[in-house]
């Protein structure tokens, strides 16, 4: 008995194998990858960055609801901790002109993403002088959030160069009045591998190391503190941005771009501030400091927690806003202790150290 298939059962089976075939070859292309080795035709594309508004007030807004305005509050306690000072309490955005103002604002997209981040520099003071600046860059949703900001370092001016903020610091020499300096300094911060950096200028990791051996500070990036010389760390870090000679006896010089300062001394009589100088104790500040990488050898570094400081050293004492890290018998020949490595604290973490050489040129 021969059974007759009608011609139109017959092109609906065969349309249906072929949207089978379609569907199992689909399936098999996402399991496996197909001719995408990433898979990216599985994965939906990222949402676009929506635009966020660039103006002074959103400028305003964005320093107080973000961390940059406790950054700015955090290291300014801990440097007037620092240097035994009172600290004032500076407002933000008040009709004083002496208060917090925006001061430089600037807006450009530093991320290639298509959509612009802010950067802002607070003036203080009657000089009007910014120490405080921030990149803010905008979400997902057209909010600004902080992407990187310096605290405690005069700049001169911020300006957008390509992709990069370049950063133009003024440098002093010894008999420079604060209104003339005697030169400039540029340094670039960008946007590499997903975060802002400053890429000028750099230094491998030997370069800001800090090492103590036996209670006596042995390296300070790649000098030897006890011979150092104020040539020799000038040769090293570059041109200073600040340098004072008071009291006599001493000679402060300041890296403000890599939060170091270096304070030279000689009691015996001699020029400190010349090759008679020998370096009494340095000091590491704020975020240009972390940001230089500045770290010891076993970890510290600016930012880290009271709790990792009491991890790396275990025989910390903390006294307040001070944590001991290292000290030594006294090498003046009486009972007691120097303090050879001090953090200082605000908000539970280091924004600052004190290091102890004691040469001073004796």
């Amino acid at each position: 008995m021969t059974v007759r298939v009608p011609k139109w059962l017959v092109w609906a089976a065969a349309a249906l194998a072929v949207v089978g075939s379609i569907a199992l070859a689909f399936a098999w292309g996402r399991s496996s990858g197909g001719d995408d080795p990433g898979g990216a035709a599985g994965r939906p594309a990222e949402a676009a960055v929506k635009e966020a508004v660039c103006s002074k007030p959103m400028a305003e807004s964005a320093t107080l609801e973000t961390a940059f305005d406790d950054d700015i509050r955090a290291a300014s306690a801990a440097k007037a901790h620092l240097e035994d000072a009172h600290q004032s309490e500076v407002p933000f955005f008040s009709e004083e002109q002496t208060d917090y103002q925006v001061a430089i604002l600037e807006c450009a997209d530093l991320t290639d993403d298509g959509a612009a981040e802010m950067v802002v520099g607070l003036a203080a003071g009657a000089s009007g002088r910014v120490f405080q600046w921030a990149i803010f860059s905008p979400d997902r949703d057209g909010n600004w959030f902080l992407a990187f900001d310096r605290t405690l370092i005069g700049a001169s001016s911020l300006e957008i160069q390509g992709n990069s903020v370049a950063v133009r610091t003024a440098t002093y020499g010894l008999d420079d009045p604060l209104c003339c300096p005697s030169g400039y300094k540029t340094s670039l911060v960008a946007y590499r591998e997903g975060e802002f950096r400053v890429v000028s200028p750099t230094a491998p990791p030997p370069e800001r190391l800090i090492s103590i051996e036996e209670g006596t500070v042995t390296r300070l990036g790649l000098l030897r503190p006890l011979e150092v010389t104020p040539s020799q760390a000038v040769a090293a870090f570059g041109t200073p941005t600040a340098v004072s000679h008071y009291p006599d006896a001493a000679c402060t010089y300041g890296w403000g771009d890599l939060g170091l300062k270096i304070v030279f001394a000689n009691f015996g009589g001699g020029n400190p501030c010349g090759e008679a100088g020998r370096i009494g104790s340095f000091e590491l500040i704020g975020s240009a400091a972390e940001q230089a990488g500045w770290h010891t050898a076993e970890g510290a570094r600016v930012g880290s927690s009271s709790a990792a400081l009491s991890r790396l050293y275990p025989g910390a004492v903390r006294s307040g806003e001070e944590m001991l890290l290292i000290d030594a018998p006294s090498p003046y020949g009486f009972d007691g202790t120097i303090d050879i490595a001090t953090a200082f604290l605000a908000d539970g973490e280091a924004k600052a150290y004190r290091f102890y050489i004691g040469a001073a040129g004796e």
